[in-house]
């Protein structure tokens, strides 16, 4: 434990009674050391006995120095950093030096560097040492702000610039990456979104578009034996291109009819409303011949027909078809006879119209 504890407070030994090793190596800046920020926080509390620090050079110098504190408590070094053949790449505006060839520090003859631009600006440029004149930096190209100088022309809309609106034309107004003109819908047009469309720039005379605009259809109005069926929403907001309004036929009339709003403001009506009958007729003694029984509820336009079965003790073959009447259709008897009596029937027909419908009561 005792040798434990002896190395412990040999390693708990720094050379900071000489000096602190961020401050002697500021003390030393005529050997252009620059302590790293990982070196600063690993010895924050100083540097120990018999440890190494690496350093790096100054902007404009090379090398790999290190600084070393003695087993005595001193300070010693190693290395050292040389000038090089060209200084530090110099600044551009709306430039910074890429991160990779920032990390160089031996600049020398015909080495090259490059710089990325900062956003909202474009270009390559690139810098070589000692290209023209020795120890000097050429540099080739530049950054240029990235701008949209022309209106982007939207279809059947007019750009609102300022307090006027302008029609797809220039107008000597420079619009900045990321910056939004906003549209107004020409007449007879609605915009989607209802603000109108937005473009915005996007590159060099380069836009996104978000929204259109369009047409617009009046309101829709009767067609033969249908009135329009829409709701309050849909006539509020307007009649635009590619909508559909769904029509209801008139009593006596039935089918599907729809109108679409075209591009030419116009619109184009699909289906229509024929004559229909209700439901088939209920005939004494016999039942309609219905594929399912849903088939009851269906529109049964003029020129259909129904056939019917007779009920035991009747004979007949009746079919009915659906006719063209004044306000609508009707059933009208097409061929064969009506179901008339042959036999005696079934006993229940007989009991109830004898004695009463209420026989069966009678008889549980």
């Amino acid at each position: 434990n005792d040798i434990v504890d002896e190395v412990k407070l040999l390693y708990e030994q720094t050379c900071n009674p000489e000096s602190v090793l961020e401050t002697y190596v500021r003390e030393n800046e005529r050997l252009h050391w620059v302590l790293p920020p990982d070196m600063r926080t690993q010895f924050r509390s100083g540097l120990p006995l018999c440890s190494v620090a690496n350093l790096g050079c100054a902007p404009g110098y090379y090398g790999h120095p290190n600084i070393t504190c003695s087993a005595e408590g001193r300070y010693t070094w190693e290395g050292e950093c040389r000038a090089s053949e060209c200084s530090a790449p110099q600044q551009l505006p709306h430039a910074n030096v890429s991160w990779g060839d920032e990390a160089q520090q031996d600049w020398r003859m015909g080495m090259r560097v490059s710089y990325d631009c900062e956003n909202g600006f474009q270009g390559k440029p690139v810098a070589e040492c000692g290209k023209e004149v020795i120890g000097k930096w050429k540099i080739e190209g530049n950054c240029t702000e990235v701008t949209c100088k022309h209106l982007l022309d939207v279809d059947n809309a007019t750009a609102l610039v300022g307090i006027v609106a302008h029609k797809g034309v220039d107008e000597g107004f420079t619009w900045r990456l990321g910056m939004q003109i906003h549209y107004r819908c020409d007449d007879g047009f609605l915009g989607e979104p209802p603000d109108g469309p937005v473009a915005s720039c996007t590159g060099e005379d380069t836009y996104a578009l978000l929204g259109r605009c369009l047409r617009t259809c009046p309101e829709p109005q009767p067609q033969r034996n249908a009135v329009p069926n829409y709701s309050s929403g849909m006539a509020a907001r307007g009649f635009v291109e590619g909508a559909r309004i769904e029509y209801k036929c008139n009593p006596g009339y039935g089918g599907l009819l729809v109108a679409v709003c075209m591009r030419d403001g116009a619109y184009r009506i699909q289906g229509t409303c024929t004559r229909v009958c209700g439901p088939p007729l209920e005939l004494n003694h016999a039942k309609p011949l219905l594929r399912d029984p849903s088939a009851w509820l269906e529109d049964w336009t003029v020129g259909t027909s129904i056939a019917y079965r007779c009920s035991p003790g009747y004979t007949g073959d009746p079919v009915y078809e659906c006719r063209k009447g004044e306000e609508g259709g009707r059933w009208e008897l097409q061929h064969g006879s009506t179901c008339t009596y042959t036999g005696c029937g079934p006993i229940a027909d007989f009991l109830s119209s004898k004695i009463s419908p209420l026989w069966t009561a009678v008889m549980h």
